[in-house]
């Protein structure tokens, strides 16, 4: 939301430079009607993204504009064009407000709805790059400054002391501030990781299917104990379920038991929609 109210203040201002240019005379003409024509894009682009109507006498004023000093624009724009596909456009404020403002490519891709190559090339273009957003400051420096935040919040990560960086105006590549970290923090970084108990989960590299089998269980039911066999594909090789509540416990009465196997059916039939 603090974006968007920084777009638009933007916005206030590029249409009042505008309307100096207006002023200006007929020999900035190309120029203005291509400012005129960016800012109406950046219009419905606030307009999409407030999800919020934007006074068309704004877009209305704009338009007039572009009509109005567009007639040599037109005439050299016939001879310009050449084959193929017209580009994609994307108004150069937007893109270098989202590329100041930190915004990966991956996102400000979906907003325009094109690919990140279309945003990466476009960023070329208008010689954009991330690394013109990271702070020009030392290791020395960047440790100072670890080390003070680090007194403060000794268990804090380096995610979150990226947080911390950011609101103290500090920009630095992620794997700066783990280095950083790795120097003034060690011992901790290493009990931080022990504490996380990352799950080593199994990896399986089979030539095709049915060449392994697993066999799992299910503990949505769990006084039930269940065993399903799998060939790794859509086919299951062969299900059973037991009964281990010790409520339910063999030996057991017959109305019990009749109730044991009204449930054990019930999970069966249940289980055998699921898998057919």
């Amino acid at each position: 939301m603090e974006d968007l109210r920084e777009l638009s203040r933007e916005l206030v201002r590029d249409i009042l430079n505008l309307a100096e240019d207006v002023e200006a005379g007929p020999a900035e003409s190309e120029h203005v009607a291509s400012k005129a024509e960016e800012l109406i894009e950046v219009v419905g682009v606030i307009s999409a993204l407030s999800d919020e109507d934007i006074d068309h006498r704004v877009i209305t004023n704009l338009e007039e504009v572009v009509h109005r000093f567009s007639g040599t624009r037109a005439h050299q724009a016939q001879h310009t064009q050449g084959p193929g596909r017209l580009p994609f456009d994307i108004p150069s404020a937007v893109l270098e407000h989202q590329v100041l403002c930190g915004v990966p490519a991956v996102q400000i891709a979906a907003m325009f709805g094109v690919s990140k190559r279309t945003i990466r090339r476009r960023m070329q273009q208008h010689s954009l790059r991330k690394t013109d957003l990271y702070s020009a400051v030392n290791d020395e420096e960047l440790d100072h400054i670890v080390s003070e935040i680090h007194r403060s919040h000794p268990n804090t990560g380096y995610k979150l002391m990226r947080g911390h960086l950011n609101a103290r105006g500090v920009r630095v590549p992620i794997s700066r501030l783990q280095e950083s970290l790795r120097r003034v923090d060690a011992e901790g970084g290493y009990m931080r990781r022990l504490r996380l108990r990352v799950l080593r989960r199994r990896q399986y590299f089979v030539p095709g299917p049915n060449s392994l089998w697993h066999i799992d269980g299910h503990h949505k039911l769990i006084r039930f104990l269940k065993s399903m066999g799998s060939t790794g594909t859509d086919l299951t090789a062969f299900m059973e379920a037991l009964c281990q509540s010790p409520r339910f416990s063999w030996p057991v009465s017959s109305q019990m038991k009749r109730l044991q196997f009204c449930q054990l059916q019930e999970f069966l039939l249940l289980m055998r929609l699921d898998y057919m």
